[in-house]
């Protein structure tokens, strides 16, 4: 189907449902826009409904032409969520009607990639190199689904067709970014940027390159970048030079490099902060209510001698029957980040904390993850805990779950944990950790007698 797809599905030569179309709007209280956003779904959701433009779009609803601006921009809304698709013609339609959808695209080194929706049950569409127009890794797009056919010629020497369907780019909805970290190059007359993610395949050229810009930048610098134009994908994009960077080889420049080329945020927004600080820096009775009191339990972490944060924890006693009564805590995050709360968003937004050479960027303020949130020894912090009940030979028998409040004993690293293994115990906690050694490689052996590998893999800092 071409792109213009004169006439569509239902419109063109539908006279019938035109007609009926004109004499059609649609009958719903007339206030200021209230649920204009669904309003505008049920209507180009209708069976009768053929593309039109903002103006016939607000006859349709009822509204008066003086409301047709708030319209388009509640059409250009859903268009950007890729809800709704823009037509030649500046009408406007469902993708389901007209074969498009809207997704992420995961590009590759070859300059294709696929297309992945919210949809699980919708498989990925694979896209062409020659088919994904300016689109950019993880750039929110819209596409036309094709199944092509096989040609004759093909089927003889036996190629098979796709497995899934494929597609290409009718129109990037949203860029994932617009901001490129590369290496600034110069050519006889033009300096240009070569990307550092391999999955742009187009290098940047900066066509306005100032005299004080050249002044900083030197050849084979580290840059940002900002595009400015990409009509074609048969032409470069052009942008203009934002920030130099530094020489690579200049210490800190790598890790300033991945910071702008993940844009990866340095400061929380002041009202995540502020919620942050709401909360304090201790424990409250209020805080404690309702939870299992695990504070006299030998509670101890054990992490790398450089971790930064402790949001682990365990215990362990023998009790009657030769059995075991083992604890595994996780810090309770969700008692302090609430649905909907500033932190939430701004940790929805991060998605993780990134751990970097020298620095980490955490997900949560410093007032969560090293203080509230972080299981610190002597001081009582709240949890998520499973209690489980084990054989002498290591079998779960029973798990329960609990919030609890835990007070942790000791930090180890595990450095000190192995050290500890390795000669007779001192005191309770160290006899502990040599009974966790011993029900731990219990447990290791039963996960090998069941088939699980053992990968000896480099690890490298």
């Amino acid at each position: 189907m071409s792109d213009c797809r004169a006439g569509y599905k239902r419109g063109g030569g539908n006279e019938i449902a035109k007609d009926a179309l004109e004499v059609w709007p649609v009958q719903l209280p007339h206030h200021h826009l209230m649920n204009l956003e669904n309003r505008l779904l049920r209507l180009l959701g209708r069976k009768q409904y053929a593309p039109a433009g903002a103006d016939d779009i607000t006859n349709k609803l009822g509204l008066a032409q003086s409301q047709a601006s708030e319209v388009l921009s509640e059409l250009r809304d859903l268009v950007r969520s890729g809800r709704v698709v823009r037509l030649p013609g500046k009408r406007f339609s469902l993708p389901a009607d007209e074969d498009l959808i809207a997704g992420r695209i995961l590009m590759n080194r070859r300059g294709g990639g696929r297309v992945v929706t919210t949809d699980a049950s919708q498989p990925s569409i694979d896209i062409d190199p020659s088919a994904a127009r300016t689109a950019m890794h993880n750039d929110r797009v819209l596409v036309l689904v094709e199944r092509p056919a096989l040609s004759n010629r093909e089927r003889r020497h036996g190629r098979r067709a796709p497995s899934g369907p494929s597609g290409r780019v009718v129109e990037v909805l949203e860029r994932a970014r617009t901001q490129v970290v590369g290496t600034l190059e110069k050519s006889r007359q033009l300096w240009y940027v070569v990307p550092s993610d391999p999955r742009i395949t187009h290098d940047i050229y900066l066509p306005k390159l100032g005299q004080a810009a050249k002044s900083k930048a030197r050849r084979g610098n580290k840059v940002v970048v900002e595009i400015t134009e990409w009509p074609s994908r048969h032409n470069a994009p052009e942008g203009r030079l934002l920030e130099v960077i530094g020489s690579p080889g200049a210490p800190g420049v790598d890790v300033e490099s991945v910071l702008r080329q993940y844009e990866l945020p340095r400061r929380f927004p002041a009202k995540a902060k502020a919620e942050a600080r709401r909360l304090g820096s201790k424990v409250t009775v209020t805080d404690r209510k309702g939870r299992r009191d695990c504070r006299k339990h030998l509670v101890v972490t054990i992490d790398p001698v450089d971790a930064r944060d402790f949001d682990d924890a365990i215990s362990l006693e023998r009790i009657e029957g030769r059995r075991w009564r083992l604890w595994v805590h996780i810090a309770d995050v969700s008692h302090y980040v609430t649905p909907g709360s500033a932190l939430d968003k701004e940790a929805r937004q991060r998605g993780n904390s990134t751990y970097l050479i020298d620095r980490v960027i955490p997900m949560l303020p410093e007032e969560l993850s090293n203080e509230l949130c972080s299981l610190k020894p002597g001081v009582d912090r709240l949890a998520r805990s499973v209690e489980f009940l084990l054989s002498a030979n290591g079998r779960i028998e029973q798990a329960k779950f609990h919030s609890t409040v835990i007070c942790s004993k000791r930090r180890f690293s595990y450095e000190e944990a192995m050290a500890i293994l390795n000669r007779e115990p001192a005191g309770d906690i160290e006899c502990m950790l040599h009974n966790a050694h011993r029900l731990a490689q219990k447990l290791r052996q039963a996960r090998f007698r069941a088939g699980a590998l053992d990968l000896d893999m480099p690890e490298h800092k």
